[in-house]
C-alpha cells in the first residue's frame, strides 16, 4: 500500500510540473521583455518594398534580439496596414538606449556574430534637459530664458533665434536628430539586394523612442506637432516623457523656421505637459 502511495505522489508531483511547463510554453513564445502591444508599422515605400517600424526591447529570454519574435509581430502590423512582410529581408537596429550599457553590448554583439542578418547602429535619444537649454539662451545672449524649457513662453524673436540654434545647444552630439532623420530616410527609399526593415526601439518604445519617431513623422509624413505627439502617446497610453516631448517640440520649430514644415502648432503643449509635473 506504501509503495501505491509513493508512486501516486510521484505521478503526481510529474504531473504538476509539467502542467507548469507547458503553462510557461506561451509565456516564452509572447515574450514578456518585449512591449508586443508597443510594436508599431511607421512607413514603406512600395518602389524599394524597405519598412520602417518602431518597437520597445527587442531581445527574449534567449538571445538579444528575438528574430522569429519581431518577423511575426512586424508581419503582423504590415498586414494591419494592408502590406506583406517579405520572407528575407535585411535588419537595420535603431538602437535608441542610453545608458543600458550591457543590453547595448549584447545588441550590437548579435548582429557582430549575425553580419549577414543586418546592422546595428547605436542612436542614444537624451532628449532636452533645462541646462542645455540654459545653453542655448548663454549662446544667443537671450535674457528671458524659456519657463519649463517651453519655446512659447520666450517671446517671438528669441524663439526664432533659439530654434534656429537648436543642433548647436540641444545635445545634437548625442541625438544628431537632423543627420539621423536624413539616414533613415535615404534607407527607406533606396533599393537594395534584399529588402530592408529598419526598427528603433528603446525599452518601452515610447519616450526615447517617441521622440525620434515624432521627428520622423513631422518632417517626412507632413505631421502636425499635436498629431505626431498624439500617436506617440497612442502607444503606452499616457504622455511621453518630458524631456523627449520637448526635445519634438524644439526640433518642430527648427523645421518650420527653415521651411522644411508647414505645422504652426509646435509651441502647443496643452493637450500634452507644459512642465515636467
Amino acid at each position: 500500500m506504501s509503495n501505491y502511495c509513493f508512486s501516486c505522489a510521484v505521478i503526481f508531483v510529474v504531473f504538476i510540473a509539467i502542467v507548469r511547463a507547458v503553462s510557461i510554453i506561451p509565456q516564452v513564445e509572447v515574450n514578456p521583455w518585449v512591449q508586443r502591444s508597443h510594436v508599431r508599422f511607421v512607413d514603406h515605400d512600395p518602389a524599394t518594398n524597405n519598412f520602417l517600424f518602431r518597437t520597445g526591447t527587442p531581445s527574449d529570454l534567449f538571445s538579444a534580439i528575438d528574430m522569429p519574435g519581431l518577423k511575426r509581430d512586424f508581419g503582423e502590423e504590415a498586414k494591419k496596414a494592408g502590406l506583406k512582410l517579405p520572407d528575407d529581408f535585411y535588419l537595420i537596429d535603431l538602437c535608441l538606449w542610453t545608458s543600458e550599457y550591457e543590453d547595448i553590448a549584447k545588441e550590437a554583439k548579435w548582429f557582430s556574430d549575425h553580419k549577414d542578418r543586418g546592422e546595428f547602429h547605436w542612436w542614444p535619444m537624451w532628449g532636452v534637459s533645462q541646462e542645455y537649454v540654459d545653453a542655448g539662451c548663454k549662446l544667443n545672449n537671450i535674457t528671458h530664458c524659456a519657463t519649463n524649457m517651453q519655446p512659447g513662453t520666450m517671446s517671438p524673436e528669441d524663439e526664432k533665434v533659439m530654434a534656429l540654434s537648436y543642433p548647436q545647444w540641444a545635445n545634437d552630439t548625442a541625438d544628431q536628430i537632423g543627420s539621423r532623420m536624413a539616414m533613415v530616410n535615404a534607407w527607406l527609399h533606396t533599393p537594395a539586394d534584399k529588402p530592408r526593415v529598419i526598427f528603433g526601439h528603446c525599452t518601452c518604445g515610447c519616450d526615447r523612442t517617441g521622440e525620434f519617431f515624432a521627428a520622423y513623422m513631422l518632417q517626412y509624413q507632413n505631421k502636425s506637432f499635436v498629431e505626431a505627439m498624439t500617436i506617440d502617446e497612442s502607444v503606452p497610453k499616457r504622455h511621453i516623457g518630458y524631456s523627449h516631448q520637448v526635445a519634438a517640440q524644439w526640433y518642430c520649430n527648427y523645421l518650420r523656421l527653415n521651411g522644411n514644415i508647414t505645422t504652426d502648432d509646435c509651441d502647443k503643449c496643452e493637450p500634452f505637459r507644459c512642465s515636467d509635473s
